[in-house]
């Protein structure tokens, strides 16, 4: 299995209709540090931020999706992994 440098084998993936609120949340309450930003073909947001020594990921509201739920992110290393 592979994982991205600085990444765990789980890496919490957390939507949300106000992107910069939870981020100013997260950069108070924990210290959080933005590693990286970008915009979606769909024109949600990505965004990664450092927490300790965790990575989690979160997702700016995307137009044509009506509900995000929360997610894991979990590489194989394999794209036909059960």
């Amino acid at each position: 299995m592979t994982t991205r440098e600085g990444f765990h084998c789980v890496t919490p993936c957390l939507p949300t209709p106000d992107l910069d609120g939870l981020l100013g949340f997260v950069k108070h309450a924990f210290g959080a540090a933005q590693t990286h930003r970008d915009r979606g073909g769909n024109g949600g947001h990505h965004v990664e931020v450092r927490i300790g020594d965790s990575m989690p990921m979160i997702g700016g509201p995307v137009p044509s999706v009506s509900s995000n739920r929360p997610a894991n992110h979990t590489p194989t290393g394999r794209a036909d992994a059960p």
